[in-house]
């Protein structure tokens, strides 16, 4: 009877270790979900910020290649002399800029048609976009930029908080795993003791023996 007894603490205290496995597992699944989740929330509160700055770095890339792929009309070497030389027998000037035509001193002004203009690539009449349009657009999105940063620092405050309270949680359940643990290695050597009176016959004299030092204690 006596042996019946001690095997059925034994089950039972075999079954209690089994399920404070369980516990410990499920706790650490609820840790490891939970870091999970925290971080996915953090990408989709700097997913505003993210996706402007990718499609302006996307635009300049593409931009700079079309400017680098321009073709570019280059004047023979030939044909510069041959204007030089016509411009010089047709009109004597001096190095300040002056013309001399008939006797008369007169002063030339450089003037440039509108396809002259240095600041009017081929490129931007092609995209019908000029270069301070063009600014302005990018101006305007870097301005929207800085509003959504700024109208959602106050989310990202209470995530940095909500990350510090997840932190803490976590700390707790540390120690309380650890907590769990000690409590096991404690079954398991009371098991073991179980077994090993299962297996010693105990005396009268050795159990009036063991209460007696009990009671002094």
């Amino acid at each position: 009877m006596a042996k019946r007894n001690h095997k059925k603490r034994e089950e039972d205290k075999l079954k209690q270790i089994v399920k404070t496995s369980d516990i410990i597992r499920q706790k650490h699944k609820m840790i490891k979900l939970g870091r999970d989740k925290t971080e996915q929330a953090m990408k989709e509160v700097f997913k505003p910020v993210v996706t402007p700055l990718e499609k302006l770095v996307t635009t300049s890339n593409q931009m700079k290649r079309e400017i680098k792929d321009e073709p570019t009309d280059i004047i023979p070497k030939e044909e510069i002399d041959q204007t030089y030389a016509t411009a010089i027998s047709e009109n004597d000037y001096d190095e300040d800029g002056h013309t001399f035509n008939n006797g008369e001193l007169k002063k030339t002004i450089n003037q440039f048609e509108s396809d002259d203009i240095p600041f009017e690539s081929s490129l931007l009449k092609q995209h019908e976009m000029p270069y301070g349009t063009m600014m302005n657009i990018i101006n305007h999105e870097l301005e929207q930029i800085q509003q959504t940063i700024s109208s959602i620092r106050n989310d990202v405050d209470v995530q940095r908080k909500n990350v510090s309270t997840m932190r803490n949680n976590f700390d707790v359940q540390k120690k309380n795993i650890a907590s769990i643990r000690h409590d096991i290695d404690i079954q398991k050597k009371n098991i073991l003791i179980t077994r090993h009176n299962i297996d010693v016959p105990v005396t009268i004299e050795q159990l009036i023996h063991e209460y007696q030092q009990q009671q002094q204690h």
